[in-house]
């Protein structure tokens, strides 16, 4: 059995990021599988030619799967990619996984013949199940959080148990071309601020428990690895790589502060000479001790979501914020050194010139280093997204999704605010500087 796994590009929509991160899923859906399986990673974004190269992999005449991990913005290239592949060869069996498909995965199978199968939500734990039915020539039945045609009717398995991240083995980073990836980084304004250079991707938590309506995160169950087992790795990283950074990556990573303090310790009692960039912490659940932690073990950079300086837009974006604590946590940031990237939600349900103007007069206040701002896309799997649906029939039986159109419907009819004069302030925000989160 041969397994190739794909990362589709964005194509109009790809930004300078995607030429430089790594793509941990995949690799630690590969770590998961290679005792059984071939397996290779194809990486749209950086390969020249996707159609050829992805030919050439599935050029054999043995068993194959191709996988796809695809979000709203690649899954029309994953289409493309998919069709391609199924008329080269019918036999081979079509994946796909990911946000933009888990609550969409019966749909996607009626719409769409050349996928046969969809997995929702993590994908290490079903996927093995997958290869081996597939292997072994078994009903598929058994695999946790598949859904798959059996007998001309769409059947949705029910859910895999969620994998114990400390169980999974390393990602199969050698599959991904590393050195490239280094290279396309030093365009990055990353690179250009001088304090990180070989920086490799290394996930530390995974899931979110709240229940903000604008996102499509699938996990609710927050999780986390052993502190001991995440700098044991970034030490190797250290050593074989050569890694001199790292990109700590989370869903509300410290949603246990003590658990991130613990991590931090880790670090500084082996004395480790790295900088690492922490992603999307919790404002609220900042404290001065924390941020003195992550100082002193290396934290360089970190993104702050802040969404909204109005309190209002907050609550009806069901965020448990408040903004009388994002004053101290800024200022203490900054004095400690740590670079903030401010990320802001233009557009939530009530948005008028007064919410975005208190936003605005908020990002002038503070000199941020970066700021991400973007109209709200209500993406499935969301409850705006759901709350959408459920108006606009239109939207109902559709599995592409275009986001600018989602946009501008969602600011139309849930804002009290034209959409063109929001899209001006999104792009004078753009212009004035870039980001560097990673999403």
């Amino acid at each position: 059995m041969k397994t190739v796994l794909v990362t589709p590009s964005a194509l109009e929509k790809s930004i300078e990021h995607t030429k430089w991160q790594q793509s941990l899923g995949l690799t630690y859906i590969a770590a998961c599988i290679r005792d059984i399986s071939d397996v290779s990673i194809i990486d749209c974004e950086i390969e020249q030619d996707p159609v050829k190269t992805l030919l050439k992999e599935i050029g054999i005449d043995e068993s194959l799967v191709v996988a796809f991990s695809v979000n709203t913005y690649t899954y029309p290239e994953a289409l493309k990619l998919a069709e391609i592949v199924k008329n080269h060869n019918q036999d081979i069996h079509i994946n796909f996984g990911g946000y933009h498909v888990t609550p969409l995965a019966e749909l996607v199978l009626n719409k769409r013949p050349y996928v046969d199968s969809v997995i929702r939500g993590d994908g290490e734990i079903p996927f093995r199940q997958l290869l081996i039915a597939l292997i072994d020539g078994r009903d598929l039945s058994g695999v946790g959080s598949l859904t798959y045609r059996k007998n001309g009717e769409i059947i949705s398995n029910p859910k895999a148990p969620l994998p114990d991240l400390d169980s999974l083995p390393y990602p199969a980073r050698e599959l991904l071309p590393l050195e490239m990836l280094f290279e396309n980084f030093k365009k990055s304004i990353l690179y250009k601020s001088g304090k990180v250079s070989r920086m490799i991707f290394v996930n530390v938590t995974r899931g979110c428990p709240g229940r903000c309506n604008y996102c499509s995160i699938f996990n609710k169950t927050w999780r986390c690895r052993n502190p001991i087992k995440i700098v044991d790795e970034i030490e190797m990283l250290q050593r074989i790589y050569n890694a001199d950074s790292f990109y700590l990556i989370g869903d509300n990573i410290n949603y246990d502060s003590l658990w991130l303090v613990s991590l931090c310790n880790e670090i500084i009692d082996r004395k480790l000479n790295i900088s690492y960039i922490l992603t999307n912490p919790s404002v609220d659940k900042m404290s001065v001790d924390l941020i003195d932690k992550l100082d002193k073990s290396g934290c360089v950079g970190t993104s702050y979501s802040f969404e909204s300086a109005s309190q209002k837009m907050l609550n009806a974006l069901d965020r448990k914020s408040n903004i009388n604590n994002f004053g101290k946590i800024i200022d203490y940031t900054k004095r400690r050194g740590i670079e903030i990237n401010a990320c802001f939600v233009l557009g939530a349900p009530g948005e008028n010139q007064r919410s975005i103007n208190s936003t605005l007069d908020f990002i002038n206040k503070y000199d941020f280093n970066r700021i991400a701002a973007s109209i709200l896309a209500p993406l499935p799997g969301s409850k705006l997204f759901n709350s959408m649906v459920a108006h606009f029939h239109d939207i109902r039986n559709n599995d592409i999704i275009s986001l600018d159109y989602m946009k501008k419907l969602y600011v139309d009819n849930y804002c009290e605010i034209d959409y063109d004069e929001l899209r001006e302030v999104e792009i004078n925000i753009e212009k004035s500087n870039t980001a560097f989160y990673v999403y």
